[in-house]
């Protein structure tokens, strides 16, 4: 073990003077990277599958497979298509759609929870606060001890959630951004395969 028990003990115990707010944190922590990773994982495989739009309209024409995303539009486009220019192109936009949708899932909530990451700190410093005067109430300023626990989670739990929310919300936007061009590409990818069936 490269990593001492006093290191794991001293997390424990700064977890700890978070009180349950801090557990409140780490699964939303939790639950937001589990979407990051997800949504990195998905953007990462539409990415992987392209193939240049040449080469897809080539294999087309040659009728050999088309891998990812382009060749599930241009089946489900082809087999559904009715040779009515109009009635197509609003065919193609409303297969388009379905990926934009899919494309977008789960990215608004990464930045919700990023969002409320700080107010949960904030909620567990308003605590920290009610529990440091409650003790002063009673004991006074001399219980150093008791007073010091309230301040603690009052400032763990502050730390905590701008720990959390900051790299959240750096990667909701990062995975917007990335959402946004792969829609603009899918976008011209259905352009160029209207204009491909209609030439042929």
């Amino acid at each position: 073990m490269f990593v001492s028990s006093g290191w794991f003990e001293q997390v424990v115990s700064y977890f700890d003077a978070g009180g349950c707010v801090t557990v409140l944190l780490m699964g939303l922590s939790i639950w937001m990277w589990t979407l990051i990773i997800v949504k990195l994982k998905e953007i990462y495989t539409y990415r992987r599958t392209e193939i240049p739009l040449n080469e897809c309209f080539v294999r087309l024409k040659q009728g050999r497979d088309i891998p990812g995303w382009q060749g599930q539009l241009i089946k489900n486009f082809v087999s559904r298509r009715s040779f009515e220019p109009e009635i197509d192109q609003k065919l193609l936009h409303t297969l388009a759609c379905k990926y934009y949708l899919a494309i977008e899932r789960h990215i608004k909530t990464i930045l919700v929870l990023a969002g409320t990451a700080p107010l949960l700190g904030l909620m567990g410093t308003v605590t920290g606060m009610i529990a440091s005067f409650e003790v002063i109430s009673l004991f006074g300023t001399g219980n150093a001890k008791a007073l010091s626990s309230g301040i603690s989670e009052a400032l763990i739990t502050t730390q905590i959630g701008l720990i959390v929310a900051i790299p959240g919300l750096f990667m909701g936007n990062f995975l917007l951004r990335r959402a946004e061009q792969l829609k603009a590409r899918i976008k011209r990818f259905c352009n160029s395969l209207m204009v491909e069936m209609m030439s042929s």
